[in-house]
């Protein structure tokens, strides 16, 4: 017997075993059991027939939803081929996939329309194996399909190519999205994820302004020293600024300061202070004696309210009224001749 025969036969034999099942869903035909394999033609051309284990579920079949196990072109594990919701699946941990009509079980390759129908947590537009415009399971790995970051374990995928990658410098790239850099170098044919640029140098890294000085970047290229209110900025031979000490101080490491020399101030001769000139007491006229100062003993002069007429003698006769007596007579210019003595003036 051929061996299309015998697997004709088979093929006869198992399908009697699940007439009832498809005839309780409208199916007509051979049941080929396409549950857990692909069906391809035999090698005569003539049958179709189920080889076991040559295909994951969820993979493409030959077939049509008439056919037992193959749902829209998809292997299932489901004993009904095609569903639409997730109860017309049999087992508990499958569901139903409804752009493509068939069961799934979440499982890597599996076909899917979101993320939580898959078991790795990833649901991308892409085959992995096989290029169909469908969803498939897969764990996010690098080289998986992908069709957005949050598709990839490493959190990239490449927007051109859509596979995982790590976003590595060097890696393939369509935008800076798709690099840990952030930086897709277009320049390059295909595009990479290129290293950033190295940040501007720092000109003052190669300036020394001294310790009185602070270096200051002006640009990339041009530089100044700020330097200390004591210091001076000066340019060496090279044109480089550099903070010293003006000409004529010097330098106080302790301090760091710079300091002019102690100036001693000029001293000028001692300036003697103006003294005035001697003032004299002014006294009364002095009085022109024809013989030495004495008093006149035989002059009389009279008293004021008496009618009497007395000597120099009568100022100083009474010792408590001497003072009255020659503060009151003597001033006299008479008497003051008289009795020069006795007034004091001699």
């Amino acid at each position: 017997m051929k061996l299309a025969n015998i697997v004709y036969a088979a093929t006869l034999f198992l399908s009697s075993s699940t007439l009832e099942v498809k005839a309780s869903h409208g199916y007509w035909g051979i049941d080929v059991c396409c549950a857990a394999g692909l069906m391809q033609t035999t090698p005569t051309g003539m049958e179709t027939a189920c080889y076991w284990g040559t295909q994951a579920i969820g993979e493409p079949c030959l077939g049509d939803t008439g056919i037992l196990g193959c749902a829209h072109g998809f292997c299932n594990i489901d004993t009904c081929a095609g569903c639409t919701t997730d109860t017309d699946c049999s087992s508990g941990s499958t569901f139903c996939v409804a752009s493509v009509g068939t069961c799934a079980t979440g499982a890597n390759s599996d076909v899917c329309d979101t993320h939580d129908q898959c078991s790795n947590g990833y649901c991308a537009l892409y085959g992995v194996d096989v290029a169909v415009d469908t969803k498939r399971c897969h764990d996010g790995s690098n080289g998986r399909s992908c069709d957005a970051n949050d598709q990839c374990s490493s959190g990239y995928c490449n927007t051109s190519s859509n596979r995982c990658h790590n976003g590595d410098i060097g890696d393939l790239c369509g935008a800076g999205s798709d690099c840990q850099s952030s930086i897709c170098d277009s320049a390059t044919a295909p595009s990479l994820c290129a290293s950033p640029p190295p940040p501007p140098s720092n000109p003052c890294l190669s300036v020394n302004c001294g310790p009185g000085g602070q270096c200051i970047s002006m640009s990339p290229t041009d530089v100044s020293c700020r330097c200390e209110n004591t210091f001076q900025e000066f340019l060496n031979s090279n044109g480089v600024p550099y903070c010293d000490c003006p000409k004529e101080t010097t330098f106080n490491a302790e301090k760091n300061r710079c300091f002019a020399p102690p100036t001693i101030a000029p001293t000028s001769s001692p300036t003697k202070s103006p003294t005035a000139a001697p003032t004299l007491v002014p006294t009364s006229s002095p009085i022109e004696q024809t013989v030495p100062c004495a008093d006149d003993a035989d002059a009389t002069f009279s008293l004021d309210r008496f009618d009497k007429e007395v000597g120099c003698e009568w100022l100083t006769k009474n010792w408590k009224k001497k003072s009255i007596r020659i503060e009151r007579y003597c001033g006299r210019e008479k008497i003051d001749s008289m009795c020069p003595a006795t007034c004091g003036l001699c």
